[in-house]
């Protein structure tokens, strides 16, 4: 069966967590968000730490697996003291996961991770007054209309 593999470490020893949402897994993610469909899930687990956890659980306990880790609030913590951060880093996850449990072709998960990066450098660069933001710039031009 096709994973997306990560390595972590835990304890002493790297551990290998091999990731895969099968059918059983999204539609247990969809009947308990209530969602419609598994990107849905997936997108708007980047910033939700239940939804992230369980995303994870799932993709850690598919059917057949031989992963160390079970739990997807611990391979969550190990995640960040590997040094994945913030939307960038668990968009990352979250569409790779996508990607090799077939839900996201390959283009698409690309666009969204391209995508997250911009929105966040384009965030920053507002935080720190290097660009203007946008909403201002559609103000000032109706002003000017």
């Amino acid at each position: 069966m096709q994973t997306y593999d990560i390595d972590v470490i835990r304890g002493d020893e790297t551990v290998t967590a091999q990731l895969r949402l099968t059918l059983k897994g999204q539609l247990n993610l969809q009947k308990r968000f209530h969602a419609s469909n598994t990107s849905e899930i997936l997108l708007t687990a980047i910033d939700s730490p239940e939804k992230l956890a369980a995303v994870l659980g799932e993709a850690l306990n598919y059917i057949g697996n031989t992963n160390e880790i079970k739990d997807g609030a611990e391979l969550y913590d190990l995640l960040v003291d590997a040094g994945v951060r913030g939307d960038v880093g668990f968009a990352e996850i979250m569409t790779e996961l996508g990607r090799h449990s077939g839900i996201f072709a390959d283009e698409v998960a690309e666009g969204i991770q391209t995508m997250t990066r911009k929105t966040v450098e384009e965030g920053l660069k507002r935080l720190q007054g290097i660009a203007p933001d946008p909403a201002e710039e559609t103000a000032e031009e109706a002003a000017k209309n």
